[in-house]
């Protein structure tokens, strides 16, 4: 099987201030995304390198770490130094403390949540909820490559099908892309619709195909193994998650990590509804007047039907 790696892409927010890696939450992933695209070349993959292989990072030597990457040790000083940081330790530093972090489960961050409440609990959630919200949003804007996404668009619009899948709570945003798709593309399909079993969608993809996946953790076995089953048929594989280490990235052929940080237990999916209506915009602007024929023939459908409601 053909192993497709993920591209990883970071691009710049604003200098960052020089400080103790381990006062704050923050994560090695977002320090790099932040300075990114200042970075040269050499520093963008020696960083891509560091995103990639955290365990290492954390671990390991700076010796060992250099051997295994195959850059000078002095890279990754300059690296350490480029992101804001005053030399090499405090990044691995800041590597050590994220695997030092637990992955908490749902039930443990509700229980997080119930013991940090606070007076006038409502009106303070629903404010650290949209804050939260309004930073993905900001971030993937920084994160995410427009040219990457213009590619995907290209190849969603030349493709025979497109199977979308998403499992737990990311199954309500695949059938929201579904929905819109389905105005204009008559051939994106929504796996598992009214009860169709997975397995037959996947074994009709082939090169001419595109499965596109939306999986955050806990990833659903099914979600796995859908990736790597398309990625045997040679389909182009599209995955939509928060997480670097997610197992369904190594099939993709084009991966977007996309921020999904929320004060309460469940995942936030605000930053990736924003990811996918852009896509689905890029898709009605590059089929054109193709796309504007059969949206309005769809509405035309909706109005004989009377589906909408129109008042007396």
């Amino acid at each position: 099987m053909d192993n497709k790696g993920e591209t990883l892409c970071f691009i710049s927010e604003s200098p960052m201030t020089r400080h103790n890696p381990r006062e704050n939450n923050e994560t090695l992933e977002a320090r790099i995304a932040q300075s990114y695209k200042s970075l040269s070349p050499r520093l963008q993959k020696a960083a891509d390198f560091v995103v990639a292989n955290p365990m290492d990072v954390g671990t390991q030597s700076l010796r060992h770490v250099a051997r295994a990457s195959g850059f000078a040790p002095a890279t990754f000083t300059r690296l350490a130094q480029a992101i804001g940081f005053e030399g090499y330790a405090d990044l691995k530093a800041l590597a050590q403390t994220a695997l030092l972090r637990p992955d908490l489960s749902f039930s443990e961050k509700a229980a997080q949540l119930v013991a940090d409440s606070q007076p006038n609990a409502e009106e303070h959630m629903f404010h650290r909820q949209s804050v939260a919200c309004i930073r993905n949003i900001q971030a993937a804007m920084q994160m995410i490559d427009p040219r990457r996404l213009n590619a995907v668009a290209r190849r969603l619009h030349k493709s025979r099908r497109v199977l979308l899948y998403g499992a737990f709570g990311s199954a309500g945003v695949t059938e929201y892309l579904a929905y819109m798709a389905d105005y204009f593309s008559p051939n994106w399909t929504l796996a598992e619709d009214r009860g169709a079993p997975l397995g037959p969608s996947l074994s009709r993809l082939g090169p001419r195909d595109v499965l596109f996946l939306v999986t955050m953790p806990p990833c659903a076995r099914k979600s796995v193994l859908a990736a790597k089953e398309a990625a045997q048929r040679g389909a182009y594989i599209v995955v939509v998650t928060n997480t670097h280490s997610s197992p369904a990235l190594p099939y993709a052929s084009e991966g977007f990590v996309v921020p999904s940080e929320s004060p309460q237990f469940f995942t936030s999916y605000a930053a990736t509804l924003v990811l996918l209506e852009s896509l689905i915009g890029l898709l009605v602007a590059r089929e054109g007047k193709e796309a504007l024929s059969l949206i309005a023939k769809s509405e035309a459908e909706h109005r004989a039907l009377q589906d909408y409601w129109v008042a007396e």
